[in-house]
């Protein structure tokens, strides 16, 4: 985005300049080298990586029986991969050969030795018609320790620690925060009313290699309609499950009840059998009032239409997949399926200012008053824009855009996920357009 009049005389509307021959040329480069894979090539690949492997194309089953076998996992189960620089600067200054596109494939190898529990594989090349040459071939690039495997949103294998947990302590927990904890025990079904509870297994800061560490943080919410105010209803209760050996060998530590903080579950039990622990209470409900997005239910404003935004004039060209001519600047950009937007070869004037500007990782780290209970949201293994569904003209962009597509396999239905690149599917992810510096997108 750019203030109009920002570049050239003040305030002053410069033309828009029809794309060069030279920039639709450098687009068709830009597009081969950097461009994120397809929908269409996502699913060719995960099918032809699965085939060769006799793996899943994801998570499948339940709790931590479904780690025993192979399957492809994470927010980068399937991406391009990056060509080198060198080859890259080789092919666009120099005039040298287009580096064939390959994509990279990560899969959880349950069924190997904890040392070489994750593939990282290379398949390839692509056809440039969103499949794979006939010639294709899968290789691996390196293997890392089953510890590293991706935050899968699919994996439930923690559940059986949690239930376990949650069956322990299921009379003070019905007692302080309802009987939603019903059906996270598994000793009965929560009634309608009592709402529903959303169970999230966030990377712990004491992990290392040899023991894999999750902080188990609780929500609730009522309608999965609106899942959303969940964020805004989490329990006072939340432990650590350390994946230390076998699956069967999990166990809980570092329970957080109301404040106050026991090493383990029995620490907890028998603080309260001996009548010395302080108990709080939390009931949640909701109006979906303070906790929704959105006007208020009921009010005047609930009813109302926004009024429509300005139609955008468009000042920029967009050729292909993401190359970008506004003014004098061009440049590629795309959606990576982990850590989200990412520009290549940015050009002022035909000179190259920027090889790459995108983001490598991101962390949420929330901290406590003591470090047993501090973990952390990794965004980017949920995904940055995985999760995401198709942009809207006139309401997440101005009238006028125009967007770039990108490739989304976390499907949600309800509260649960399906993780499967062989089904992914195209979304507009991203929006092009000049800003003129008003609030919001009018």
């Amino acid at each position: 985005q750019g203030k109009s009049g920002s570049l050239g005389t003040p305030g002053a509307l410069a033309p828009m300049l029809l794309p060069s021959a030279d920039f639709v040329e450098r687009a068709k480069r830009t597009e081969h080298l950097f461009a994120e894979l397809t929908f269409q090539e996502v699913r060719a690949v995960a099918t032809f990586a699965a085939d060769s492997l006799g793996c899943a194309t994801g998570y499948r089953g339940s709790g931590a029986e479904a780690l025993r076998g192979c399957f492809l996992s994470g927010s980068e189960a399937v991406v391009l991969q990056i060509p080198s620089k060198a080859a890259a600067l080789a092919h666009l200054d120099g005039g040298g050969p287009a580096p064939p596109r390959f994509a990279e494939v990560i899969v959880v190898h349950g069924d190997k030795p904890v040392e070489q529990g994750v593939g990282v594989y290379a398949v390839g090349p692509l056809d440039g018609q969103g499949g794979l040459s006939k010639d294709a071939t899968l290789s691996l690039l390196r293997s890392l320790h089953f510890n590293r495997r991706p935050v899968d949103l699919s994996d439930t294998s923690c559940d059986i620690v949690t239930v376990k947990v949650v069956q322990q302590l299921l009379d003070l927990l019905v007692e302080s925060f309802g009987e939603s904890l019903l059906a996270l025990g598994g000793t009965g079904v929560a009634p309608g009313t009592a709402g529903q509870l959303f169970t999230m297994y966030n990377p712990a800061v004491d992990s290392t290699l040899q023991k894999r560490v999750v902080r188990v943080v609780i929500s609730w919410f009522h309608d999965p309609e609106r899942f959303q105010v969940n964020w805004m209803h989490t329990l006072p209760f939340s432990f650590n499950i350390v994946q230390e050996g076998d699956p069967e060998k999990w166990y809980a530590e570092n329970v957080s009840y109301c404040g106050q903080m026991f090493k383990t579950v029995d620490d907890l039990q028998a603080t309260n059998q001996e009548g010395q622990l302080f108990k709080c209470t939390y009931k949640p409900n909701t109006a979906y009032t303070w906790d929704n997005a959105g006007p208020d239910p009921g009010t005047p404003a609930a009813s109302e239409e926004a009024e429509p935004g300005r139609k955008v004039s468009r000042t920029w060209h967009v050729v292909g997949r993401g190359a970008i001519r506004w003014r004098g600047w061009e440049l590629v950009a795309t959606i990576r399926p982990a850590s989200g937007l990412a520009l290549y070869d940015v050009r002022w004037r035909g000179e190259r200012i920027l090889y790459e500007l995108s983001m490598s990782d991101a962390h949420a780290y929330y901290s406590g008053d003591k470090a047993e209970k501090q973990f952390h949201y990794s965004d980017k293994a949920f995904s940055l824009s995985g999760l995401s569904g198709d942009l809207v003209m006139g309401l997440d962009c101005p009238e006028g855009s125009s967007f770039l597509d990108g490739s989304l396999w976390m499907i949600p239905s309800g509260v649960t996920l399906s993780t499967d690149p062989t089904k992914a599917k195209a979304a507009k992810l991203a929006c092009i357009f000049e800003s003129d510096d008003l609030s919001g997108l009018s």
